[in-house]
């Protein structure tokens, strides 16, 4: 098959990377998602049109889901997680597990439906979330990730703890995807400036800087081409 790639934008990168990372599950969107989903449960199961097959009552939906379980907890080591994915599929479930893997509060009773232990509500949890979301996608063949990150110069104004959880976090998103992701962060020269120079763990992942000025569309293309 060949290579496919799913395009994520981000306005902002936000406070935290528990925020950047629920900001980028709203900009995939539930149907999108629940579209994953069951064209992952489609090849764990060997079986085209699966969805179709399960509404007319062709193929039984628990066995499918027990198979599509099997397969996704062996491949992604956050069981929380995989099991609010499969929920995404169950409409009694599925706005529920939608505002877990957003990072969304759930109550204790919502969490024993899902039947789930804890929530995504630090950046550990989301980077670990972030992770599981990436093997998913490569499995269904999105094998490329395009996270476009802009006004990135925002996390000049966050308390320098903050600010350095952040780029630590997005360093370890590069270390630990050595292939199959694009980050590209827009960002003014004064503050990359500061960025780069306070903080070299991150910077020295960054293999392309590119100075930007004020561009025509015919600019634009040639820029595009060259890099």
């Amino acid at each position: 098959q060949v290579p496919q790639s799913q395009t994520i934008y981000l306005s902002y990168p936000g406070d935290s990377f528990l925020e950047l990372y629920g900001n980028m599950i709203y900009q995939i969107g539930l149907p999108m998602l629940e579209d994953y989903i069951w064209r992952f449960l489609e090849i764990s199961n060997e079986i085209d049109d699966l969805k179709q097959k399960v509404d007319t009552g062709e193929v039984l939906f628990p066995e499918i889901i027990e198979i599509g379980k099997r397969k996704l907890f062996d491949l992604v080591n956050y069981n929380d997680f995989a099991t609010a994915l499969l929920h995404i599929v169950l409409s009694d479930t599925r706005f529920v597990a939608w505002k877990y893997i957003c990072g969304e509060s759930v109550l204790h009773d919502q969490r024993k439906e899902l039947d789930i232990v804890s929530v995504i509500d630090n950046d550990e949890k989301a980077l670990r979330a972030f992770l599981s979301l990436k093997i998913l996608l490569n499995f269904v063949n999105k094998t490329r990730l395009f996270l476009l990150i802009d006004e990135m110069e925002s996390i000049e104004t966050l308390h320098v703890f903050k600010k350095q959880k952040m780029l630590n976090s997005l360093r370890r998103v590069m270390d630990l995807n050595p292939t199959g992701l694009c980050m590209i962060m827009a960002c003014t020269p004064e503050a990359w400036n500061g960025i780069i120079s306070d903080y070299h763990a991150f910077s020295e992942r960054i293999f392309r800087n590119v100075i930007l000025t004020p561009l025509n569309e015919e600019m634009l293309r040639q820029l595009i081409i060259d890099y």
